[in-house]
């Protein structure tokens, strides 16, 4: 969804979407599309952005 305003975290002009917790205007730097948050309400839960998706656990190895 594309809307219009300042990114509310920046004030880059470049907004692309809204967070679905929160409700702030983000560009794509502060949006996760596959949470659908801003970098905001990631951090407040503990994750980042960059996190790895496919180990959501953050371990890549177990031992038995």
């Amino acid at each position: 969804m594309s809307v219009a305003g300042l990114c509310e975290i920046c004030g880059s002009e470049s907004v692309e979407d809204a967070c679905d917790r929160c409700g702030r205007l983000v560009c794509l730097d502060h949006f996760d599309p596959s949470t659908g948050l801003c970098t905001k309400c990631l951090a407040e839960f503990g994750k980042s952005k960059e996190e790895d998706r496919e180990r959501p656990d953050g371990v890549d190895e177990y031992q038995f």
